[in-house]
């Protein structure tokens, strides 16, 4: 009986790998709908409702000097340059086989939900 609905889910998966990537083309639609509608306020509207911007520390304070970012010093930068470039390299790799894992889970859920397993 399990293996007969572990066959099932299998072939449903095989067969209906369009009709998923339809549902995420969709709902990718559908994000990049909602934040086309974005209602924008006039500035001095946003001002006087937030009100002035106080910060306790900032960059061109000359009395407290201070460094934000990243720090690569000479003797280092090059084999860390390097170690940027080679990661580059692989992270399409490493993207494809998280979307096809996260395709294979929509799926999933899909079956699960949907009406083979109901």
């Amino acid at each position: 009986m399990v293996n007969k609905k572990l066959q099932a889910l299998k072939n449903y998966i095989e067969n209906n790998t369009k009709e998923t990537i339809n549902l995420i083309n969709q709902k990718l639609r559908e994000d990049i709908k909602s934040l086309t509608n974005i209602e924008l306020i006039e500035d001095e509207k946003v001002k006087e409702f937030v009100g002035k911007y106080k910060p306790e520390h900032y960059l061109l304070n000359a009395k407290e000097p201070m460094a934000i970012g990243p720090l690569d010093l000479q003797a280092y930068l090059f084999e860390h340059k390097y170690q940027q470039a080679e990661a580059m390299k692989k992270a399409k790799d490493v993207i494809l086989k998280s979307m096809e894992i996260k395709v294979r889970l929509l799926i999933l859920q899909q079956a699960i939900h949907g009406r083979l397993l109901a």
